[in-house]
């Protein structure tokens, strides 16, 4: 295995032995011998019902917290449709959001003309910035990592980019191991998550979420090595991809290794962009009226988009599409 290879693997075996906490300044402390920024963050973001974008919580390296209290005076309120890049000034975001799971940069001096902004990243020395988000579903929410050089005769190069966009996704995928790992507070099911295996299909680290799901669509198996099942679709597969009950699965070839992204399907993946809006009101208990006028459309279609959705879905009533749709994270 090349050097990069096993640091993949040693971010796994950290994140399943080490506190969140701990790991992520020592994978800054990791990632800079390759990367050489001077600073960076990482941030879990929210977008609620009414596209509200937040960031729940940050982890900083080499910067002061100050920096997002001033970050959110700075942009000002952000927002996300369904669909769409956010409504924000901060064009870095909006790039990677339009491009999740691959890194982007931009020069500070050359991008930003707003004398706010550019005064905010004279602050904090910030000339160069890349940053990377994960790929998710439904993106109601998602985990960004940012990494920040101060000088100016230094910028990101292509090749600064492709091993960004290795690594990081490997920060990410790693860190939600960890917080999904039999020590954390949360149980409830997982819709997306990421696993490390060789060719032959031995998997590396699974935490308890790939082993959930993996057994959700073969009841009887028992890892560490992949269902057979699943090995021999993936390499017949022309563009290495499961699609199966409760599954899906695609292969992504990466150095020695093989990265599996397993998505559980959700039921709201069936409907149309107008029908989820709708689905997501009726199960926070919104009537057709108090629907109509949150959405700015009129009863009559609203109902119509219901007896569409109670149809696609196989339920009669509210009760039973909320039972349906129970993805934590979905309907925030």
């Amino acid at each position: 295995m090349e050097p990069d290879d096993v640091l993949i693997l040693d971010l796994y075996y950290d994140a399943m032995h080490a506190s969140l906490s701990t790991l992520s300044e020592a994978w800054f402390l990791r990632l800079k011998k390759s990367l050489h920024f001077d600073s960076g963050g990482i941030a879990d973001c929210a977008v609620s019902l009414h596209g509200n974008l937040t960031m729940e919580s940050v982890q900083l390296h080499a910067t002061s917290i100050e920096r997002f209290h001033d970050r959110t005076e700075t942009v000002g309120e952000e927002s996300v449709e369904h669909g769409a890049a956010p409504k924000s000034k901060d064009v870095l975001l909006k790039s990677a959001f339009v491009n999740p799971g691959v890194s982007v940069v931009i020069d500070i001096g050359a991008t930003f003309t707003d004398p706010n902004v550019l005064a905010y990243c004279k602050k904090y020395e910030t000339a160069h910035a890349l940053a990377l988000i994960t790929k998710t579903p439904l993106p109601t929410r998602f985990c960004g990592m940012t990494l920040w050089r101060a000088d100016r005769r230094r910028p990101y190069t292509v090749e600064d980019k492709a091993l960004a966009t290795r690594l990081l996704s490997h920060v990410l995928q790693a860190r939600q191991v960890s917080k999904r790992s039999p020590s954390a507070a949360s149980t409830a099911p997982c819709q997306s998550a990421s696993v490390l295996c060789s060719r032959n299909g031995h998997l590396y680290f699974p935490g308890p979420a790939v082993i959930e799901m993996l057994q959700s669509e073969w009841p009887q198996w028992e890892p560490p090595r992949l269902p057979e099942q699943l090995v021999r679709e993936l390499q017949q597969a022309r563009h290495g991809r499961y699609c199966g009950t409760t599954l899906d699965i695609r292969a992504h070839r990466d150095g020695a290794l093989i990265t599996l992204s397993v998505v559980r399907k959700h039921p709201l993946a069936a409907l149309t962009p107008a029908e989820q809006k709708v689905a997501k009101c009726a199960v926070h208990g919104l009537q057709y009226k108090e629907i109509a006028r949150e959405l700015a459309i009129s009863p009559a279609t609203v109902r119509n988009h219901l007896h569409a959705i109670y149809r696609k879905l196989g339920v009669s009533n509210k009760t039973a599409l909320g039972k349906l749709v129970q993805a934590p994270g979905t309907l925030a």
